[in-house]
Formats: structure tokens, sequence, C-alpha cells
């Protein structure tokens, strides 16, 4: 399995393969939900190791199992959102040096007529 978790003392170790998730991709997967959860990232043998524990209130395993569920979804959120980002950039960087290159000639017109 190349993701698994574990729930102790109100808190959840999960190992997520850092070969089929890059670092922003689970920076951008925690922070969607800080505003309920402590992280502590770490490294270990090709694995990212996450620690979850919720800021207000003890979770039951039941509670803490799906908002784990609800941090995988992010997580493939983020992979997804960021593919997409990867694979667009060129026609992003294509779309912005023609608006900037129609700019550069109007002002170049406006120059030559102001």
């Amino acid at each position: 399995m190349n993701s698994s978790f574990e729930i102790n003392n109100h808190e959840a170790l999960i190992k997520i393969n850092s070969e089929l998730y890059e670092k922003d991709v689970l920076l951008q997967a925690t922070y969607t939900l800080l505003e309920e959860f402590y992280f502590l990232l770490d490294l270990k043998d090709n694995y990212f190791i996450v620690s979850m524990k919720s800021k207000e209130k003890k979770l039951s395993v039941e509670e803490f199992e799906k908002e784990i569920l609800r941090f995988y979804d992010e997580l493939i959120e983020a992979a997804a959102y960021i593919e997409q980002l990867k694979k667009t950039s060129g026609i992003r960087e294509a779309l912005l040096e023609s608006a900037l290159f129609s700019q550069k000639k109007l002002d170049e017109d406006n120059n030559k007529n102001g």
C-alpha cells in the first residue's frame, strides 16, 4: 500500500508515498485544512509522514477517519490541480506574451500619435 494511517491519542499519523505525491501537492492539501487541524510534516524512507491533530475538539476514531479521508480527497484534488497547471502553463505563457505584445504595440501607436 502506498499510503496508510494510524490514530493514537487523538492524533493521526499518515504515510504518503513521496514518489506519488510531490511536496507542493502535500502542502496544498494540508493548507486547505489548516483552519481545523495542526500539521507536522516529515520525510522518512521516501514517505512523507504527516501528523494531523484537531485544533478544536477531540475526535472519535470514526470522526477522525472521515477527516483523514477528507485529507486524502484534498491530496488528490491538489495533485490534479497542480498537474493541470503544469499541462496548461504553455498556453498561459502564450496568452500573457500575446497580451504584453498587444499592449506594447498600443503604447507605441499612442506615442506616435500622441
